[in-house]
C-alpha cells in the first residue's frame, strides 16, 4: 500500500492548483461569442467556448442555420438557444461530451446519427472513432421522457458512432457506473451480465473465456479476443489472457458473433474490449476509489486506487494518471495427504496454506493526448501490471462429484504460485483532413508469466516403476511463458459520402515466444532430485500480415447493406529442444502457414425510428501451428479450423424509451476444430494438438430487456438458450455424434431490479439480481484427454445498496447471499480427480467513489 500511496501524494502535489477551474466549468456561466452560420461552424465556436467535446453528423446538419450567439450563459442555455428552430437535440454523455442528434431525421436517431460523427475541442478524431469499440449512455433531452432509458452510443463497426439500436450486431455495453453498481471487479464477473458467456479460470491471469458455445471445454487457443483500447492482446496461446484492472474504464464492450472481419483472428466466438477514459483537455478532475469486502470462509480483501486528469495546454494537451492496488483474501484451502493412497479424511489430512488462492494486482496507467490543430491528433498510453497469486482457485472433486477433502480444499503437494507481469505502449495517431481519416496504431506489449503446477499424484508414483527413478516423493511442473508483441494497424475511413461508406486497412503483427518448461522432483526432504525429469527450452515466433475492406451502402433512409472481406497471411513457427528422462525426442525446427480469409454480409431495417430487425453472415477462424512431439507420437502440425454464423435480430426502444428489447437467434456451423489428445509412447503419455474434422452445430438464442415502468425503478433480465452439440462422432476427442459441447450451459438467465429515491437530496439506491446456470459436462463421454465430470446447475442472489453525497458515491453489498457454491468449470486433465473452480462464496463489502 506504501508505494501506492505516495505515488498518488506525488500526483496530487503536482496537481492540486487547477482543481478550481475543473469546478468551474459545470457550475459557473460562460462567456459566448458566436456569429450566426451554418450549423457545422456554430457548433465547433461552442465546442471551442465551452470546452467540451461535441458529435454530431456533418451530413446531417451542413445545411442548417443557427442564430447568432452572445453573452454570459450556463453551458446548457447557450446550447439551446444556438439549436432553438434548427430540430436538433442534444444528450449529455458525460460532463464534457455532448451528442447531438436530429429529431426530424429519417431514421428517427435520437441518438448521434451512424455514419458519421464530428468531435471537436478534445476529440482524438473528427471522423469516425479511432478507438473501436465505443459505447456510452447519453441523457435523453429535448422532448424525450426523462423516465426513460438512457441511450447507449456505439461505434462497434468502426465508422462512426451510432445508437445501439441502429448497430447490427449484438453488443453488451457497460459503463463504468454499471460496472461498479453491478459489483463487476474483472472480466469473469460479467459472465451474469452477458449473454451467451462462459468462463473457465484458475485464478487472475489464466482465464478462458468463451461466447455463444465456441468451446471444445479445455480449448488450445483463445476463440474470444481481448481488446484493451484498439489494441490486439496476446498471441495465440489460451494461457495469455489480460486480466487486466477495471478500474478508471470508460467502459467493457462485448461483441457476440464472429468479428473476423474488423478485429481478425481469435475472434470467432466474439469479442471483448477494455475502453479507458480518455484525457480531457480542458478540465482537470479525478477520482479516488476504495474498498473492503469479507469473504465466507476467507480472508479480507481490499482496493485502493486513484486517477487524475490534467489539461497542460489547454484544448491542446493533457495527461491522465492512474495507479491501482488489489489485495483478495481467498477463500480456498491448500491441503496435503500424509498418505497419498490413505484415507482423505481425519489426521490424514495436513493444513499447509490457508486461503491459498488469495492475490495482489497492482499497476498504473499513463495517458497523453495532444491536439495541436483540429484535423491530426496523438494519443500515447502505457500500461503496467503485476500479479501475484499465492496458489490456484480451484477446489477438488472427485469425479462422482463428491469434495475430495472438504467443499473449499485443495489437496496439493507443492504450492502452486502463480505471477505475471504485463506492459504495453501504444500509440493513435489520427489525421482528419475530410472527408476521409486516416489512423495509425502502434503498439508494443509484454508478458512475463511464472506457473507452478503440482504433478505429484500424476507421475511419483510411476517414476520408480517405468523410467528406474528412485526416492522422488513430490513433483512440479514449472513454465516460464513470455510473450513479445509488435503491432502496426492502419485504417482508412470515409464519412459524410453520400450513400456510401468505406472503410480500408491493414495490420501487421510479431511476436515472439520464449519459454521454459521444467518438471522437477523433490525428495522427502525438500531438495531437487538428482535426476532430470523433464526439460524444454522453445523460441517460437508468429507473424501476421493481413489486409481488410469494409463497403456500406445506405440504399434507402431506412435500409443499409454491408459487406466485408479480410485477407490474413499467419506463419507460426516453434523450435522446442527437450531433455530429461520425460522427454519425448526432438524436432528439427516446424512452421505452419496459414492463408485465411474472412467474411462479413449484413442487412437492416430501420422499421421506425425506434425498431431495428438485421440479418448478418460472419465467418471466423484460428490459425494452426506446430506440434512439438516427434512424428512417432503425432502430427507435425495441424491447421486452421472455421466456422460459419448465421444471425438474425430485433432491436427496440418502446414507449417513450421505457422498454428496451435486444434479442437474436443464431446458427454457427464450426468446422477441423482444434483439440488435444494424448497418445503413448515408450517415454511416456504425451499431449498433442489435432483437428476434428466432423466439426460441431450450435444453435441459439439471446434475449435482453431493459424497463424503466416509473421514474427511479429499473428492471433488467437476460435470457440465454445455447444447443451445442457434435455433427459426428470422433474417437481422438472422445465425442459421440450429437454430444453436447463441453462447458456449455443449455439457459442461463439473470433478473434484476433497482431503484432510486429521487426524493431525496442523497439519491439514496437499492438494487437485487438473480442469476442461473444451467447444468454442464466438463467434457466428452469417452475421453481420454479429460474424463468426464458434471457440472449441476445453480442459482445465485445478490443485494446492493448506496447512496450519492455530493460527489462521493457510497456502496454496500452482499454478493451470494445464500452461499451457494456453484460449479463453474472442471478440469480433469492435470490429476486423477476433477479441480473445480466455484462461485466465490458470500461476500459482505462495502466501497466508496470519491469525484473531485
Amino acid at each position: 500500500m506504501g508505494r501506492l500511496t505516495h505515488f498518488l501524494l506525488g500526483i496530487g502535489l503536482l496537481t492540486g492548483g487547477y482543481s478550481s477551474y475543473g469546478a468551474a466549468q459545470t457550475t459557473s456561466t460562460l462567456p459566448f461569442d458566436i456569429a450566426a452560420g451554418s450549423a457545422p461552424n456554430t457548433l465547433k465556436q461552442f465546442a471551442s467556448q465551452a470546452h467540451v467535446q461535441l458529435l454530431f453528423d456533418y451530413k446531417a446538419i451542413k445545411n442548417l442555420q443557427t442564430p447568432a450567439l452572445k453573452g454570459q450563459l450556463y453551458r446548457r442555455q447557450a446550447l439551446e438557444l444556438l439549436l432553438h428552430d434548427t430540430g436538433l437535440s442534444f444528450g449529455e454523455i458525460n460532463d464534457h461530451t455532448i451528442a447531438i442528434s436530429s429529431a426530424q431525421s429519417s431514421t428517427g436517431s435520437t441518438g448521434p446519427i451512424s455514419n458519421t460523427v464530428e468531435t471537436q475541442s478534445q476529440a482524438v478524431n473528427t471522423g469516425p472513432q479511432s478507438t473501436g469499440v465505443e459505447g456510452r449512455k447519453t441523457k435523453l433531452t429535448s422532448g424525450e421522457s426523462s423516465a426513460g432509458l438512457e441511450e447507449i452510443i456505439v461505434t462497434a463497426e468502426r465508422r462512426g458512432a451510432e445508437r445501439l439500436i441502429d448497430t447490427p450486431i449484438s453488443v453488451t455495453a457497460l459503463d463504468a457506473s454499471a460496472l461498479s453498481q453491478s459489483g463487476i471487479n474483472s472480466i469473469p464477473d460479467l459472465v451474469n451480465f452477458v449473454p451467451g458467456m462462459t468462463i473457465s479460470t484458475n485464478g487472475p491471469g489464466i482465464t478462458q473465456i468463451s461466447l455463444r458455445g465456441v468451446t471444445a471445454g479445455q480449448d488450445i487457443s483463445a476463440t474470444t479476443a481481448i481488446y484493451y483500447d484498439d489494441v490486439p492482446i496476446g498471441s495465440r496461446q489460451v494461457l495469455y489472457n489480460l486480466d487486466a484492472s477495471l478500474f478508471d474504464l470508460d467502459r467493457i464492450e462485448v461483441l457476440r458473433g464472429p468479428q473476423g472481419t474488423q478485429y481478425g483472428v481469435a475472434s470467432m466466438g466474439g469479442l471483448i474490449k477494455y475502453v479507458t477514459k480518455m484525457p480531457d483537455l480542458s478540465t482537470f478532475s479525478g477520482t479516488a476509489q476504495s474498498g473492503v469486502s469479507d469473504t465466507h470462509g476467507g480472508g479480507i480483501s481490499f482496493n485502493e486506487a486513484m486517477a487524475v486528469n490534467v489539461p497542460v495546454i489547454s484544448d491542446e494537451l493533457a495527461f491522465r494518471a492512474a495507479a491501482f492496488e488489489t489485495h483478495d483474501g481467498g477463500y480456498i484451502d491448500r491441503v496435503q495427504l500424509a498418505d497419498p493412497n490413505g484415507p482423505t479424511a481425519g489426521s490424514n489430512v495436513l493444513l499447509k496454506d490457508r486461503n491459498a488462492n488469495r492475490s495482489d494486482t497492482y499497476g498504473a496507467r499513463l495517458d497523453a493526448l495532444f491536439v495541436p490543430v483540429d484535423s491530426v491528433s496523438l494519443r500515447v498510453s502505457g500500461l503496467e501490471q503485476t500479479i501475484n497469486r499465492a496458489g490456484g482457485a480451484s477446489v477438488d472433486f472427485a469425479l462422482n462429484g463428491q469434495p475430495l477433502v472438504g467443499p473449499l480444499d485443495q489437496v496439493r503437494f507443492v504450492a502452486e504460485p502463480f505471477t505475471s507481469h504485463f506492459s504495453m505502449i501504444d500509440s493513435t495517431i489520427s489525421y482528419n483532413p475530410g472527408p476521409v481519416q486516416l489512423i495509425s496504431i502502434t503498439s508494443y506489449q509484454s508478458l512475463r508469466d511464472t506457473v507452478v503446477q503440482d504433478q505429484t499424484q500424476e507421475l511419483v508414483p510411476y517414476l520408480p516403476l517405468y523410467y528406474n527413478i528412485p526416492n522422488v516423493a513430490t513433483a512440479a511442473g514449472i513454465v516460464d511463458y513470455n510473450v513479445d508483441k509488435f503491432t502496426q494497424e492502419i485504417r482508412v475511413a470515409s464519412y459524410g459520402f453520400h450513400g456510401l461508406d468505406w472503410l480500408v486497412g491493414a495490420f501487421y503483427s510479431h511476436t515472439s515466444l520464449p519459454g521454459n518448461v521444467y518438471v522437477e522432483g523433490y525428495e522427502a526432504s525438500g531438495i531437487v532430485s538428482p535426476y532430470s525429469l523433464y526439460h524444454s527450452t522453445t523460441d517460437g515466433h508468429e507473424d501476421e500480415l493481413s489486409g481488410f475492406a469494409n463497403l456500406t451502402l445506405h440504399a434507402t433512409d431506412r435500409f443499409e447493406i454491408t459487406g466485408g472481406i479480410r485477407y490474413a497471411d499467419i506463419t507460426v513457427q516453434n523450435d522446442t529442444y527437450t531433455t530429461g528422462a520425460l522427454s519425448p525426442g526432438n524436432n528439427p525446427p516446424l512452421k505452419a502457414t496459414n492463408h485465411v480469409p474472412t467474411y462479413l454480409g449484413n442487412a437492416s431495417y430501420h422499421i421506425d425510428p425506434n425498431q431495428m430487425v438485421y440479418v448478418r453472415y460472419a465467418t471466423g477462424y484460428r490459425p494452426g501451428g506446430p506440434n512439438a512431439v516427434p512424428p512417432s507420437i503425432g502430427p507435425a502440425v495441424y491447421t486452421s479450423d472455421s466456422l460459419k454464423s448465421y444471425e438474425g435480430g430485433y432491436k427496440s426502444s418502446l414507449f417513450d424509451h421505457r422498454i428496451g428489447i435486444d434479442f437474436d437467434v443464431y446458427k454457427v456451423n464450426w468446422s477441423n476444430i482444434q483439440v488435444n489428445t494424448l497418445s503413448a509412447s515408450p517415454a511416456g503419455v504425451f499431449g498433442f494438438n489435432i483437428n476434428a474434422p466432423g466439426g460441431a452445430s450450435i444453435t441459439g438464442s439471446e434475449l435482453a430487456l431493459t424497463a424503466r415502468p416509473m421514474p427511479g425503478l429499473e428492471i433488467s433480465a437476460t435470457l440465454t438458450y445455447i444447443d451445442a452439440y457434435m455433427r459426428e462422432a470422433d474417437i481422438p476427442l472422445g465425442a459421440t455424434a450429437g454430444e453436447v459441447l463441453p462447458n456449455v450451459p443449455r439457459f442461463a438467465g439473470s433478473l434484476g431490479a433497482q431503484y432510486t429515491f429521487a426524493q431525496y437530496s442523497i439519491h439514496p439506491w437499492i438494487g437485487a439480481s438473480a442469476h442461473y446456470t444451467d447444468a454442464r459436462w466438463a467434457s466428452f463421454n469417452n475421453a481420454v484427454s479429460y474424463p468426464q465430470y458434471h457440472l449441476p446447475d445453480y442459482t445465485t442472489l445478490d443485494l446492493k445498496g448506496g447512496a450519492r453525497f455530493g460527489n462521493i458515491d457510497a456502496q454496500l453489498y452482499v454478493r451470494n447471499v445464500t452461499d451457494k457454491l456453484g460449479q463453474n468449470c472442471a478440469n480433469t486433465a492435470v490429476s486423477p480427480f476433477a479441480q473445480v473452480c466455484l462461485t466465490q462464496p458470500r461476500t459482505i463489502g462495502a466501497s466508496a467513489n470519491v469525484r473531485f
